[in-house]
């Protein structure tokens, strides 16, 4: 199973990962954070020519999700070197799949997400179908390993209060003011809202040992 965190920058994603991982391996069930392994793989030649092979493979998903952004305004170029990372995002998750079969594998930067940021960075927020995009990024991975989204909710005035607090290091704010923060970050809810989660926490209503639970309910204990 793959899980990923989506949300708000700042929402609390990373937060929970660790304590959702540990609660998990307390269950017998093992569990790591991806964020330690992506993009390893592409530091070698064998792993080159892998991903060289899985691009040539899945051309036709390739093409299909790249007009899917294409269409709603994003720029060509631009976005052919987004497009880019995000099938070294998904090549990695692949590989580190057929390693790991046994593994519940959870990111807090995955494919919901990177589309997010494409979406809003090239297209200033016209129409685009996630759950679209979504299927066709998911599809490369080629498996029956279930791919669920856990969506972790905070207002948008919670997150920039946050991102202001940590002095806005994330580089994608950092020449923001308050406004151009919060019209951002609205674009992010907009898009956050639009897809399609297993399970749905808040970071501002729980805290993160009642959001473990909850996550850890809803998808291990049915």
């Amino acid at each position: 199973m793959i899980l990923e965190f989506i949300g708000l920058p700042g929402a609390g994603k990373s937060t929970l990962i660790g304590p959702l991982i540990n609660k998990v391996s307390d269950a017998g069930i093992k569990a790591d954070n991806f964020a330690s392994h992506n993009e390893k793989l592409m530091g070698s030649l064998s792993g080159k020519l892998k991903f060289i092979s899985f691009v040539v493979f899945n051309g036709i998903s390739i093409y299909k999700l790249r007009q899917e952004i294409l269409k709603n305004g994003g720029k060509g170029k631009i976005i052919s070197q987004r497009i880019y990372k995000l099938l070294i995002l998904i090549f990695s998750i692949k590989e580190y799949c057929k390693k790991h079969s046994d593994t519940i594998l959870i990111l807090d930067q995955g494919l919901m997400q990177m589309i997010g940021s494409i979406w809003i960075e090239q297209n200033a927020g016209k129409a685009l179908d996630s759950q679209k995009a979504f299927t066709f990024a998911v599809k490369m991975l080629s498996s029956n390993w279930g791919y669920k989204l856990i969506k972790v909710n905070a207002s948008v005035e919670t997150v920039s209060d946050r991102i202001y607090s940590r002095g806005k290091n994330n580089c994608e704010f950092k020449l923001m003011n308050r406004e151009q923060l919060s019209d951002r970050l609205k674009l992010y809810e907009n898009f956050i809202n639009s897809a399609h989660s297993e399970v749905t926490v808040s970071s501002t209503n729980e805290t993160v040992n009642e959001n473990v639970t909850i996550i850890y309910n809803s998808l291990f204990t049915k």
